[in-house]
């Protein structure tokens, strides 16, 4: 099952990083309302973000809501706005890479979780001494099963 959700969280991470498009040529001082105004005429933009490059150079992130936009304005490649020519290609990540580690989150039930416990705090002696008496100590006020 384990197995399963990981296959399905990593199918999911990379659909979501084939509606993301990696957009070079950018102005240092670009505002993310104008590049969301630009990419909103291709189609509807889930998320972006500004960011630098190591070498200095200002790119963005852009995630639309389907991958066939995003497939689109990557095939086309380059723009001309405003005397800039940007650049829109493959992403390498994630408008949001938080949102991406949070696919692989998986919670175990609450079952199990206690019988997990249950099995660690019988492993420890002192621990279940107190338990036990505090067990008892319930059972004779009539609180406990």
């Amino acid at each position: 099952m384990q197995a399963e959700h990981v296959r399905k969280a990593k199918e999911a991470a990379e659909e979501l990083r084939l509606r993301t498009c990696h957009i070079a040529g950018l102005a240092e001082d670009i505002k993310e309302e104008s590049i969301r105004k630009l990419c909103e005429g291709f189609g509807e933009v889930e998320t972006l973000r500004i960011d630098t490059a190591t070498d200095g150079q200002t790119f963005g992130l852009v995630e639309f809501k389907e991958t066939k936009v995003a497939h689109v304005v990557k095939m086309q490649r380059s723009f001309l706005v405003e005397d800039r020519v940007l650049v829109f290609t493959e992403a390498k990540s994630h408008v949001d890479n938080a949102k991406v580690e949070e696919m692989t989150v998986q919670f175990q039930a609450p079952i199990i979780d206690a019988m997990n416990m249950r099995s660690v705090l019988a492993q420890q002696v002192p621990l279940a001494e107190k338990l036990a008496k505090a067990h008892l100590g319930l059972l004779e006020l009539g609180l406990g099963s």
